[in-house]
């Protein structure tokens, strides 16, 4: 890490080790007007995942609220074990302001602090995709599929702009095209997330 010791100016020698004061070197950065010129509404699925592990929702659950409670119009963001692997992840669908998918990505990248590298692990991937109407990748079917692990005891989920019948018809959504052994939904590849 960027870390610096504070010397004592009257001396110019460095503190004692008992008294050792460790200060992080930060950039100050300066808000900055963001560019909304092209911004359109989108629908957007996004994953977030650590490769190979649980997320750690301590890190990640702050931002993502405050991603959804500031950035977006409505939307789910739900914490589900991974039917493959078993890893804990994040799941959600999006209603918000944006260019695109990529620039979308990188605005939850910014809300997670992954933008930082210190702050993102190595293994921490963000997935975001347009929903595309077909079968479960609607508004309503994706509402459904992100609360698929509701009642498992690792469940977790933030929800804005989202009202009880908008909860009903996911579940109708995912029970019709998302449930059981012949499910039909869009799958999504981890080894695509970057």
């Amino acid at each position: 890490g960027s870390e610096m010791c504070i010397r004592d100016r009257s001396t110019g020698a460095g503190p004692s080790r008992a008294s050792a004061q460790r200060v992080r070197r930060t950039r100050r950065r300066v808000p900055q007007e963001v560019d909304r010129t092209g911004w359109k509404e989108l629908e957007v699925s996004v994953t977030i995942v650590t490769l190979g592990e649980d997320i750690n929702v301590t890190l990640t659950a702050p931002g993502l609220e405050k991603f959804l409670t500031e950035e977006c119009n409505a939307g789910v963001i739900s914490l589900e074990r991974g039917e493959e692997e078993g890893h804990l992840h994040w799941q959600a669908v999006l209603r918000l302001q944006g260019k695109s998918a990529a620039s979308i990505n990188a605005r939850v990248k910014a809300a997670l602090r992954w933008n930082i590298v210190d702050e993102r692990p190595s293994n921490g991937r963000i997935r975001v995709a347009k929903l595309t109407g077909r079968s479960l990748h609607t508004w309503a079917g994706m509402v459904g599929y992100c609360m698929k692990d509701q009642h498992k005891p690792h469940f977790r989920t933030y929800h804005k702009g989202i009202s009880a019948a908008d909860l009903n018809q996911g579940e109708r959504e995912f029970l019709r095209y998302g449930a059981g052994p012949r499910k039909s939904r869009i799958a999504v590849s981890y080894t695509h997330l970057r």
